[in-house]
């Protein structure tokens, strides 16, 4: 596995907004699914 540290600057920032992005993908699954959970919840 590459070490991240050695990564040339700019690839560094790619991974980094990817990374994000995944983390942004996450938190928007995670409060659809609280929603979710939520109204069922109500509906029940």
């Amino acid at each position: 596995m590459t070490n991240i540290q050695k990564l040339p600057s700019d690839a560094l920032a790619e991974y980094q907004d990817w990374l994000n992005a995944i983390r942004q993908r996450i938190v928007s699954v995670r409060l659809r699914m609280a929603l979710a959970a939520s109204r069922e919840l109500t509906l029940f």
